[in-house]
C-alpha cells in the first residue's frame, strides 16, 4: 500500500506541476487572451443566479474541458470554463466529448489551476461521440418521467441515480450541505453498491450462480459509467463501490483494504489531478471506514445486544462521520451536529429510491407511462430523504462554526479520537451475569440521561444559555446589522424570540444565520425598503419556520422582477405585501418607529433607491435611523424633517457610497454609524469620502465587511456597539461620551401594547415626538 501511496504521489506531482507550468498557465499568470479548441468533459449547467445591485445578474455557466489547442498550438491541459453574459445559455445541452472553439480569457483559479473565462457562444467542431449521445438521451429520458414529480423529487430522484441535480431547488440543495447528505446526490460508491446488491439479488433469485455473476456485475458498472458519464468522480465511485461490495459480500474486509490501494493507484494514475480532489480524498476515507472501523463497531453493538440491522445503520455513519469530519471542516469551517442523526433516518428510503430510480431509468427508455409511474412510486422515499435534510437543517444548532484549515481539521480528530473511549465507559458488560445482578443501573441511566441532555442544548442552542458562553448576541441588544454581504438585512428587538426585520440582504442563507444565532423565530413585521436584489433577494430565509405578521414595502414597484417574486414568496407563506405609508406609526413591546417616507424626486438619482421607505426608530430611549439606499436627492428632501432630532445610530444610506449628502450627515451628527457592505465589492463601497465625512463629525464608524455582524446595546448615555467578526479592530467600541449640540429629549414612549401573537401585526402606537424642522 505504501508503494501505491509512494508511486500515485509522485504521478500527481509530476503532472500538476506539468499543468502549472505550461502554456495555459503561464497565459492565466497574465490573464491572456486567446482563441482556444477544447474538449467538454462533463455537462454544462448553471450555476446559482448572483445578485446585482438592483437585479439578478445572468447565472453564468460552468463545466469541466480539456483544452487541446490553443493559438495553433497542440496542448492537454485541464481547465474549467466559466460562461457569461447574454450568450451564456448557449453552452447548456452541450454533451461531453463535443468538441468546441471559442475566445476567452485565461484567469489563475482555485489551487493554481486554470479558468477560462468566456462571453461568446461555442462554435461547434466535432459531435459527441456515441455513447455519450446515448447516455445524453437516456438522462433527457430520466428528466422527462420525473417532470410531473413536486419540486424536490423533481431534482432530487436523478440526483439519486446519475448524479443529475440540474433540476434540484437550491434551497434543498443547501439543506443537505448542511445535514452532510450530498454523498446521496453525488455519483458515489453508495449508487454502485446498491445498484450491484440489486443486479445481484435478481440473478440470484434467477437462479444464475457461479461466474457468471461477476461479469454480469462488471456490465452493470460499465453501463452505469457510461450513463452517469465516465467522469473522474464516476470512476472513482465505481472503484469504490466495487471494493467495498467485494469486501462485503466476501466477508474478508482485510482484503478491501489492498484492494482499496490498487483503486486508488489506477485511479491518480489514470487522473492526477484527483490526488489534490477534496471529493477523492473524502470518497477514499469513507470506503476505508466502511472496511475498517464499520465492521469493528457492528461486532462490538451486536456483543452489547443490538440486532445486527440496527448495528450496521448504526455503525456506518458513525464511521463514515467520525473519519471525514475533520477533513469537512478544513475547507468547511463548519461541523454539522446534525449529520449522523440525519444520515441514519435517510438511510431506510436511500435503497428502495435508488432501486425505483434506476427501475424509472430503464423504463423510460422503453415505455415513458410506466416510467412515470415508477418515478411517482420513487418519489415517497425520496420525499422522506427531502423531509429529513429540510428537517434536520431547519434545527437552531444544525451546524456550528468550526476553525478551518489543517489545525481545526486536527483540533477535531483529536476530539473524535478522545470521545470514542469516553462512551465505551457507559458499555453495558453482559459477560459477567453476577456484576449484572448486583451492579445498579442508575449510574448508567444517569450518564446516558446527562449525555442526552448535553446533546440536545448542543443541538437547539437556546439562547439563554448559549449568550453567556458566546457572548453573542449582547444582552439587550436594540439592533444587529447582519452580515450579508452587499446588501442590508437589519434586525430590531422586539421582544424575546421576536424582531422587526428591515430588508432581508441578497442571500436567504445569510439571514436565516443571523436569524438563528439571534433565536428569532417570530417576526411581526418585516419592512423591504425597496425592491433592489440585494435587499429582497434573502426573504425565503427570513420567511423560512417563522411565524410572521406582515410585510411591507415602499409604494415604488420597480423593478418589477424583483418586485413579482417578492409577491410570489409572501403568498407562499399566506401573506399580501402592503405599503408603508409616510407618518405611520408602530410599537412592538419597548420598540416604536415612524416611518419618513421620502417625496418623490425627479431631479436625478436611482428613483428606487430614493424611494425607500425610512424608519426613524427608539428602543430605551435609544434612536436609530435606518435610511435604505435613498441618495442626495432624497436625504436633502428629509433634511427638514429631521432637524434638531438627536439621533444616535445611523445606517449609513446606500452602504456608504459617495452620494450623500453632507449637511445631513453635519447636522445629524450621530454617534454610531453603521455600513452593510459586502468585502471587495464592485461598487467601491464604503466611498472614502462619506467616511471621511463621517470620521469629521466625530462618528464612530463600523461596517460588516471587516467587522462583521454588528449589535447595538446599552442606554442613550452609555451606548456600545459589539461587533462579532475576527476581524474587527476591537469587539467592543463604546460611545460613552456626551455629544455636544441639540439633544432633545427622548420622545414619549407610547404605551406598551399587549403582546401580540404570533404571526399578528404589529399594533400602532402614538407618534414619535419630533421638533418641527
Amino acid at each position: 500500500m505504501l508503494m501505491c501511496v509512494a508511486a500515485g504521489g509522485t504521478v500527481a506531482g509530476l503532472r500538476t506541476a506539468a499543468d502549472r507550468s505550461g502554456p495555459i498557465a503561464e497565459s492565466a499568470r497574465r490573464g491572456g487572451e486567446a482563441v482556444v479548441e477544447l474538449s467538454v468533459r462533463s455537462d454544462p449547467e448553471r450555476r446559482l443566479t448572483r445578485v446585482r445591485g438592483s437585479e439578478l445578474g445572468a447565472p453564468p455557466t460552468v463545466f469541466a474541458a480539456r483544452i487541446e489547442q490553443v493559438d495553433h498550438t497542440r496542448v492537454r491541459t485541464p481547465v474549467a470554463v466559466l460562461a457569461t453574459g447574454p450568450e451564456a445559455g448557449s453552452w447548456l445541452g452541450l454533451l461531453p466529448s463535443t468538441r468546441v472553439r471559442v475566445h476567452g480569457r485565461f484567469v489563475s483559479g482555485k489551487g493554481g489551476s486554470a479558468l477560462l473565462l468566456v462571453r461568446g457562444a461555442p462554435e461547434q467542431t466535432a459531435g459527441a461521440v456515441a455513447h455519450q449521445r446515448f447516455a445524453g438521451r437516456l438522462r433527457a429520458r430520466l428528466r422527462d418521467a420525473c417532470a410531473d414529480l413536486p419540486p424536490a423529487a423533481r431534482g432530487l430522484l436523478p440526483g439519486l441515480v446519475v448524479g443529475d441535480t440540474s433540476r434540484l431547488p437550491a434551497d434543498l440543495e443547501a439543506d443537505f450541505k448542511t445535514t452532510e447528505l450530498t454523498h446521496l446526490t453525488a455519483v458515489s460508491g453508495t449508487n454502485i453498491t446498491i445498484l450491484l446488491g440489486f443486479v445481484l439479488f435478481l440473478l440470484r433469485r434467477g437462479g444464475l450462480h457461479g461466474r457468471v455473476l461477476p461479469v454480469v456485475g462488471a456490465i452493470t458498472v460499465a453501463a452505469f459509467v457510461v450513463v452517469a458519464r465516465p467522469e473522474p468522480s464516476v470512476l472513482r465511485a465505481a472503484a469504490m463501490g466495487l471494493v467495498t461490495l467485494v469486501a462485503l459480500y466476501t466477508g474478508r474486509t482485510r482484503r478491501g483494504l489492498p484492494a482499496l490501494a490498487v483503486a486508488v493507484l489506477g485511479l491518480v494514475l489514470l487522473d492526477p489531478t484527483l490526488a489534490r480532489s477534496y471529493g477523492f480524498a473524502l470518497s477514499v476515507l469513507a470506503t476505508g471506514a466502511l472496511l475498517l472501523l464499520a465492521p469493528h463497531w457492528t461486532r462490538r453493538l451486536r456483543a452489547r445486544g443490538w440486532p445486527k440491522w440496527a448495528a450496521v445503520v448504526v455503525a456506518v455513519p458513525l464511521a463514515a462521520q467520525a473519519v471525514c469530519g475533520p477533513l469537512v471542516v478544513t475547507f468547511a469551517g463548519r461541523v454539522s451536529l446534525v449529520a449522523v442523526p440525519c444520515n441514519l433516518l435517510a438511510e431506510f428510503a436511500v435503497a428502495p429510491a435508488t432501486v425505483l430510480g434506476f427501475v424509472t431509468l430503464v423504463l423510460a427508455s422503453v415505455w415513458l407511462p410506466l416510467a412515470r409511474v415508477v418515478a411517482w412510486l420513487a418519489s415517497w422515499p425520496v420525499g422522506w430523504i427531502a423531509g429529513v435534510a429540510r428537517t434536520g437543517a431547519g434545527l437552531p444548532g444544525a451546524a456550528v462554526t468550526w476553525p478551518p484549515g489543517v489545525l481545526g481539521g486536527v483540533a477535531l480528530a483529536a476530539i473524535t479520537a478522545a470521545a470514542i473511549p469516553v462512551l465505551r465507559v457507559l458499555r453495558r458488560d453482559r459477560s459477567h451475569p453476577a456484576r449484572r445482578r448486583t451492579v445498579p443501573a442508575w449510574p448508567r441511566a444517569l450518564g446516558s440521561a446527562l449525555l442526552a441532555g448535553v446533546a440536545v442544548l448542543v443541538l437547539l442552542r437556546p439562547p439563554t444559555l448559549v449568550q453567556p458562553l458566546t457572548g453573542w448576541p449582547p444582552p439587550d441588544w436594540h439592533l444587529v446589522m447582519c452580515q450579508v454581504g452587499q446588501g442590508d438585512a437589519i434586525v430590531l428587538n422586539a421582544g424575546a424570540g421576536a424582531g422587526v426585520l428591515v430588508d432581508a440582504g441578497p442571500d436567504p442563507l445569510a439571514v436565516d444565520r443571523c436569524l438563528r444565532d439571534l433565536g428569532i423565530h417570530r417576526l411581526p413585521l418585516v419592512v423591504l425598503t425597496h425592491f433592489h436584489a440585494d435587499h429582497v433577494e434573502g426573504l425565503p430565509g427570513a420567511l423560512r419556520g417563522r411565524a410572521v405578521g406582515e410585510i411591507q414595502g415602499t409604494a415604488l414597484a420597480e423593478p418589477a422582477g424583483e418586485v413579482a417574486r417578492v409577491r410570489r414568496w409572501a403568498a407562499a407563506a399566506g401573506l399580501s405585501p402592503t405599503i408603508a405609508r409616510d407618518g405611520e406609526r408602530r410599537a412592538v413591546a419597548n420598540l416604536t418607529w415612524q416611518v419618513l417616507a421620502p417625496p418623490p424626486t425627479d431631479t436625478g438619482g436611482s428613483a428606487a433607491n430614493n424611494a425607500s421607505v425610512v424608519l426613524l426608530a427608539q428602543r430605551r430611549g435609544v434612536r436609530l435611523l435606518l435610511t435604505g439606499d435613498v441618495e442626495t436627492e432624497a436625504q436633502t428632501a428629509l433634511r427638514p424633517r429631521l432637524a434638531g432630532q438627536r439621533v444616535d445610530v445611523l445606517k449609513v444610506p446606500h452602504h456608504g457610497s459617495a452620494r450623500q449628502d453632507p449637511a445631513l450627515l453635519r447636522a445629524l451628527r450621530p454617534r454610531l454609524a453603521l455600513i452593510s457592505v459586502g468585502r471587495d465589492n464592485p461598487y467601491g463601497h464604503p466611498s472614502r469620502a462619506t467616511r471621511i465625512l463621517l470620521t469629521t463629525t466625530g462618528t464612530k464608524v463600523l461596517r460588516t465587511d471587516t467587522d462583521g455582524p454588528i449589535a447595538i446595546t446599552g442606554s442613550p448615555t452609555h451606548l456600545k456597539a459589539v461587533a462579532r467578526g475576527p476581524n474587527s479592530d476591537s469587539q467592543a467600541a463604546s460611545t460613552d461620551q456626551a455629544r455636544p449640540g441639540p439633544s432633545p429629549s427622548p420622545p414619549q414612549r407610547p404605551s406598551p401594547p399587549s403582546s401580540p401573537s404570533p404571526g399578528a401585526p404589529p399594533t400602532t402606537g402614538p407618534a414619535l415626538k419630533s421638533k418641527p424642522g
